[in-house]
Protein backbone atom coordinates (compact mmCIF):
# COMPACT_ATOMS: atom_id res chain seq x y z
CA UNK A 1 0.00 0.00 0.00
CA UNK A 2 2.75 2.23 0.70
CA UNK A 3 4.62 1.53 -2.46
CA UNK A 4 1.24 2.51 -4.87
CA UNK A 5 0.54 5.82 -2.16
CA UNK A 6 4.78 6.76 -3.09
CA UNK A 7 4.08 6.21 -6.91
CA UNK A 8 1.15 8.52 -6.84
CA UNK A 9 2.81 10.85 -4.89
CA UNK A 10 5.69 10.97 -6.96
CA UNK A 11 3.71 10.93 -10.25
CA UNK A 12 1.55 14.17 -8.80
CA UNK A 13 4.89 15.90 -7.89
CA UNK A 14 6.19 15.31 -11.45
CA UNK A 15 2.90 16.37 -13.08
CA UNK A 16 2.87 19.77 -10.57
CA UNK A 17 6.67 20.65 -11.59
CA UNK A 18 5.97 20.13 -15.50
CA UNK A 19 3.17 22.07 -14.62
CA UNK A 20 4.44 24.84 -13.23
CA UNK A 21 7.53 24.55 -15.79
CA UNK A 22 5.53 24.96 -18.39
CA UNK A 23 3.17 27.95 -17.06
CA UNK A 24 6.40 30.01 -15.90
CA UNK A 25 8.27 30.40 -19.03
CA UNK A 26 6.85 28.48 -21.83
CA UNK A 27 3.10 30.40 -22.45
CA UNK A 28 2.19 30.63 -26.06
CA UNK A 29 -1.11 32.16 -26.22
CA UNK A 30 -1.24 36.01 -26.27
CA UNK A 31 -1.67 37.60 -23.07
CA UNK A 32 -2.76 41.07 -22.18
CA UNK A 33 -0.15 43.36 -20.73
CA UNK A 34 0.44 43.07 -16.92
CA UNK A 35 1.83 46.54 -16.86
CA UNK A 36 -0.56 49.52 -17.17
CA UNK A 37 0.07 50.88 -20.46
CA UNK A 38 3.61 52.43 -21.17
CA UNK A 39 4.02 56.18 -22.00
CA UNK A 40 7.25 57.53 -22.56
CA UNK A 41 9.23 54.36 -21.64
CA UNK A 42 12.62 55.77 -20.36
CA UNK A 43 15.82 54.61 -18.69
CA UNK A 44 18.94 54.15 -17.84
CA UNK A 45 20.75 50.52 -17.21
CA UNK A 46 23.71 48.88 -17.99
CA UNK A 47 24.41 46.50 -21.19
CA UNK A 48 25.81 43.18 -20.28
CA UNK A 49 29.30 44.29 -20.46
CA UNK A 50 28.81 47.07 -18.05
CA UNK A 51 28.33 50.18 -20.43
CA UNK A 52 26.04 52.62 -19.67
CA UNK A 53 22.61 52.95 -21.45
CA UNK A 54 19.57 54.86 -22.41
CA UNK A 55 16.62 54.36 -23.50
CA UNK A 56 16.72 57.45 -25.20
CA UNK A 57 19.67 56.15 -27.13
CA UNK A 58 18.38 52.36 -28.35
CA UNK A 59 14.54 53.92 -29.09
CA UNK A 60 16.00 56.83 -31.38
CA UNK A 61 17.45 54.73 -33.79
CA UNK A 62 14.80 53.15 -35.22
CA UNK A 63 11.18 53.46 -36.33
CA UNK A 64 9.95 50.54 -34.10
CA UNK A 65 12.41 48.71 -30.90
CA UNK A 66 11.29 45.23 -30.13
CA UNK A 67 12.24 44.72 -26.71
CA UNK A 68 12.88 40.92 -25.41
CA UNK A 69 12.58 39.97 -21.78
CA UNK A 70 14.19 36.89 -21.05
CA UNK A 71 16.51 35.14 -18.49
CA UNK A 72 19.04 32.31 -18.51
CA UNK A 73 16.92 29.86 -16.83
CA UNK A 74 14.08 29.92 -19.45
CA UNK A 75 14.43 27.31 -21.87
CA UNK A 76 11.60 28.72 -24.36
CA UNK A 77 14.10 32.10 -24.05
CA UNK A 78 17.37 30.38 -24.54
CA UNK A 79 15.58 28.57 -27.39
CA UNK A 80 14.76 31.45 -29.21
CA UNK A 81 17.98 33.52 -28.75
CA UNK A 82 19.04 32.34 -32.63
CA UNK A 83 15.79 33.23 -34.04
CA UNK A 84 15.79 36.33 -32.74
CA UNK A 85 18.93 36.96 -33.92
CA UNK A 86 17.53 36.19 -37.18
CA UNK A 87 14.77 38.05 -36.75
CA UNK A 88 17.09 40.86 -36.07
CA UNK A 89 19.13 40.77 -39.19
CA UNK A 90 16.10 40.24 -41.35
CA UNK A 91 14.46 43.65 -40.22
CA UNK A 92 17.44 46.36 -38.40
CA UNK A 93 17.58 48.10 -41.86
CA UNK A 94 13.88 48.44 -42.23
CA UNK A 95 13.78 50.89 -39.38
CA UNK A 96 13.66 48.06 -36.67
CA UNK A 97 16.46 47.78 -33.28
CA UNK A 98 15.92 44.70 -30.93
CA UNK A 99 16.94 45.02 -27.43
CA UNK A 100 17.28 42.13 -24.75
CA UNK A 101 17.07 42.81 -21.32
CA UNK A 102 18.53 39.72 -19.14
CA UNK A 103 15.72 39.82 -16.34
CA UNK A 104 18.00 37.85 -14.50
CA UNK A 105 21.17 39.91 -15.17
CA UNK A 106 21.90 41.27 -11.21
CA UNK A 107 24.11 38.35 -10.44
CA UNK A 108 27.08 38.12 -12.42
CA UNK A 109 26.92 33.83 -12.44
CA UNK A 110 23.76 35.09 -14.47
CA UNK A 111 25.53 37.67 -16.34
CA UNK A 112 28.40 34.80 -17.32
CA UNK A 113 26.28 32.27 -18.73
CA UNK A 114 24.36 34.75 -21.13
CA UNK A 115 27.59 35.77 -22.50
CA UNK A 116 27.75 31.95 -23.34
CA UNK A 117 24.19 31.31 -24.50
CA UNK A 118 25.09 34.42 -26.32
CA UNK A 119 28.09 33.80 -28.45
CA UNK A 120 26.33 30.52 -29.18
CA UNK A 121 23.45 31.91 -29.97
CA UNK A 122 25.53 34.60 -32.28
CA UNK A 123 23.92 37.26 -31.08
CA UNK A 124 24.68 40.80 -32.59
CA UNK A 125 21.78 43.04 -30.67
CA UNK A 126 22.26 44.65 -27.53
CA UNK A 127 21.41 42.95 -24.17
CA UNK A 128 20.56 44.98 -20.72
CA UNK A 129 20.46 44.57 -17.44
CA UNK A 130 17.47 45.29 -15.55
CA UNK A 131 17.27 48.42 -13.60
CA UNK A 132 14.54 50.26 -11.51
CA UNK A 133 13.75 52.47 -13.75
CA UNK A 134 12.17 50.22 -15.88
CA UNK A 135 9.29 49.84 -13.63
CA UNK A 136 6.26 48.61 -15.75
CA UNK A 137 8.52 47.02 -18.39
CA UNK A 138 10.02 44.74 -15.86
CA UNK A 139 6.45 43.52 -14.33
CA UNK A 140 5.47 40.66 -16.59
CA UNK A 141 4.20 37.26 -15.35
CA UNK A 142 5.63 34.96 -18.00
CA UNK A 143 8.45 35.12 -20.31
CA UNK A 144 9.65 35.28 -23.06
CA UNK A 145 7.74 38.61 -23.13
CA UNK A 146 8.04 41.19 -25.76
CA UNK A 147 7.45 44.31 -26.73
CA UNK A 148 7.23 47.04 -29.12
CA UNK A 149 7.81 50.61 -28.40
CA UNK A 150 8.63 54.21 -30.67
CA UNK A 151 11.33 56.13 -31.39
CA UNK A 152 9.84 58.12 -28.06
CA UNK A 153 9.33 55.00 -25.90
CA UNK A 154 5.51 54.56 -26.16
CA UNK A 155 4.38 50.94 -26.23
CA UNK A 156 2.61 50.72 -30.02
CA UNK A 157 1.40 47.09 -30.22
CA UNK A 158 0.33 44.44 -27.54
CA UNK A 159 2.78 42.26 -25.53
CA UNK A 160 3.57 38.77 -27.15
CA UNK A 161 4.27 36.06 -24.87
CA UNK A 162 5.74 33.41 -25.45
CA UNK A 163 8.58 32.53 -28.18
CA UNK A 164 6.12 33.28 -31.04
CA UNK A 165 8.81 34.44 -34.04
CA UNK A 166 5.89 34.32 -36.57
CA UNK A 167 3.83 36.54 -34.00
CA UNK A 168 6.75 39.23 -33.88
CA UNK A 169 7.25 39.53 -37.50
CA UNK A 170 3.70 39.84 -37.72
CA UNK A 171 3.53 42.54 -35.70
CA UNK A 172 6.59 44.12 -37.12
CA UNK A 173 5.15 44.08 -40.53
CA UNK A 174 2.18 45.83 -39.31
CA UNK A 175 3.84 48.84 -37.72
CA UNK A 176 6.05 49.27 -40.80
CA UNK A 177 3.02 49.35 -42.90
CA UNK A 178 3.91 45.88 -44.55
CA UNK A 179 2.28 43.30 -45.81
CA UNK A 180 4.08 39.55 -45.84
CA UNK A 181 7.55 39.40 -43.89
Amino acid sequence: MNVLVSKRASALILALVLLLTLCACGKKEAAEPTATPMTGLSFTTKDIDGSKVTSESLFGKAEVTMINLWATWCSPCVRELPELEELYMEYRDRGVELVGILLDGTSDSAIESAKTLMIKAGITYPVLRPSEDMGDLLNVQYIPATVFVDAQGNLVADMVVGADPQAYRDTLDQLLGETGG
